[in-house]
């Protein structure tokens, strides 16, 4: 599908030495978040790439007019409408490649990039961070110039197989886009990765902080995935706390951002598909009434994304739906099985930050439709074949 890539000049020596991290950044901004992720490369090169950390970005940018989009340039490197590789270094960025037009809602660019990168950054961890917008248990990375293509669920899982097969779990999968803390993401992606780092709600345009990121980084090159995912969230609710809580308003005080780890999700899993069980039995003997308990434990708990954009995302806190799920039942079991649930997700999120709008902001979000339509509703994929609904009781219950 690709021409193979030409060696580097570093390429020997990388090979003989690996570093201690590479981090990967798959910028999707061939959209409306054009200028927003240009920013964030500019605070990448406030830090840089070290011997012991190599910070590597696949750019794609629009070929629209400043304004909505963005036409600046980057350091030294003019602007540019194509996908660049780069090696991101101390105030400059070293082009590597440019890859042309590409479609980055395609799995085959994703899995190059990661093929690239063992081949030419090799490294004792690895981790990858998607930069875009997000759709939750739908996908990521929306490409305008392709048609508006991006990677679902299932995509992302076969692109990330392959390196995890050669190479090992990935240390860390970050989503600087919105919605993405979600069950079902996790459900996706927790065979590939250690940790997963994501936000329930929808994150200002400036997402995270990359200065601080790579600064924690690069001064300890030795932390696990589950330290740099702390680094993440921390320097995230800074960014939007104190003195940078006026420059963003109010959507300051509706952050979220969780650190997951993915060896955790099967259990968590289980304990939802019990719950989905007990629920479903609680109606089925309870009729009406039962129903209606259901109805109120789902109106009362917080939920995520509604904007103009997109007004009814279903999207519900996965621990505060159990506590109002036990707290509406009048069944035992229904109660055991939410409790169940939630020291599952607790053992899961392992950290996490809300801003004051978002108080039972837990980390991880969970599909919640009200009806037959919304469960149905298909933009690349529909819910019913997302790798969660196949395998979980939840999917069923909510068909029933």
């Amino acid at each position: 599908l690709f021409a193979a890539a030409a060696p580097l000049d570093a390429r020997a020596a990388a090979a003989a030495e690996r570093a201690q991290w590479t981090l990967l950044f798959y910028l999707a901004a061939d959209n409306d978040l054009e200028a927003a992720q240009m920013r964030d490369l500019a605070e990448m090169l406030a830090v840089g790439s070290t011997a012991d950390v190599h910070v590597v970005v696949l750019a794609d940018r629009h070929p629209g007019g400043a304004g909505k989009y963005g036409n600046d340039a980057v350091a030294n490197v003019p602007n540019w409408t194509t996908a660049k590789l780069l090696h991101v270094q101390r105030g400059a960025l070293r082009e590597l490649a440019d890859w042309g037009e590409v479609n980055m809602g395609d799995p085959a660019t994703l899995d190059r990039l990661l093929q690239f990168a063992a081949r030419e950054f090799p490294a004792t961890r690895y981790g990858i961070v998607f930069g875009n917008h997000g759709l939750g248990w739908s996908g990521t990375a929306v490409d305008e110039s392709s048609s508006n293509d991006s990677l679902t669920t299932l995509e992302l899982a076969s692109a990330l197989a392959p390196f995890v097969t050669a190479n090992g779990p990935l240390e860390l999968i970050g989503f600087d886009s919105c919605l993405m803390g979600n069950l079902e993401v996790a459900k996706a992606i927790a065979p590939f990765g250690r940790v997963m780092v994501a936000s329930e709600e929808i994150e200002p345009d400036d997402g995270w902080n990359y200065t601080a990121v790579l600064g924690g980084l690069t001064a300890t090159p030795s932390m696990s995935g589950a330290a740099l995912g702390r680094v993440i969230v921390d320097s995230f609710r800074d960014q939007y706390t104190g003195a940078g809580a006026a420059k963003h308003g109010d959507i300051a005080k509706g952050i979220t951002l969780a650190v997951v780890a993915l060896d955790r999700i099967a259990p968590l899993e289980q304990a939802v598909a019990a719950l989905a069980g007990a629920v479903d039995a609680s109606v089925a003997r309870g009729g009406r009434d039962a129903w209606l308990r259901v109805a109120r434990a789902r109106a009362a708990t917080e939920s995520y994304g509604r904007s103009a954009a997109t007004p009814n995302p279903e999207v519900y806190d996965l621990v505060d739906a159990a506590t109002n799920l036990r707290a509406q039942s009048a069944d035992p079991a229904v109660a055991a099985a939410a409790d169940a649930v939630l020291a599952a997700s607790r053992s899961a999120v392992v950290h996490s930050v809300r801003g004051e709008a978002r108080p039972k902001a837990s980390g991880l979000s969970l599909f919640f439709p009200p009806d037959e339509k919304m469960l149905d509703a298909r933009g690349e994929t529909a819910y019913g074949e997302t790798t969660f609904a196949q395998a979980n009781r939840w999917y069923p219950w909510l068909r029933r």
